[in-house]
């Protein structure tokens, strides 16, 4: 009796850990999009990303991106970036991005995506700073 709880335990451990897996694949899909979508200067489609918070902000497409040129150039026009730690919680997920800007600057961003009703993730807010002593 004790070996199938245990053998049961490990199933569902197991099922939880995939499923974080993927919700924190599809946050990072959802970053890469709407990095794409900055250099693509597709506003509509960069604005598709951010979660209603941010909406309520920035009512518009053309205010949103106005706001990120001006206050975070790093992830409007990355030179390069990669993702770090990963936090997971259910509702919300915490993505670490390193960003390298086209000076050869390193940020780190901070990014917070909350799920939506329909089971999709969006951008409720980024929080970045130059990486001290690691720039190029």
């Amino acid at each position: 009796m004790r070996f199938i709880a245990l053998v049961f335990v490990i199933v569902i451990a197991s099922f939880a850990t995939k499923a974080d897996e993927g919700a924190i694949s599809d946050a990072k899909k959802v970053i890469e999009s709407q990095i794409e979508a900055f250099l693509a200067d597709d506003s509509e489609r960069a604005y598709s990303f951010a979660a209603p918070s941010i909406r309520q902000i920035f009512p518009d497409p053309d205010v949103f991106i106005g706001m990120v040129r001006r206050g975070y150039t790093p992830v409007y026009r990355p030179g390069a970036y990669d993702f770090g730690e990963s936090k997971f919680d259910g509702n919300t997920i915490q993505q670490r991005v390193f960003i390298t800007d086209q000076n050869g600057k390193l940020f780190e961003a901070e990014y917070l995506l909350a799920k939506q009703a329909d089971g999709s993730w969006k951008i409720a807010g980024v929080f970045l700073k130059e990486a001290e002593g690691l720039s190029s």
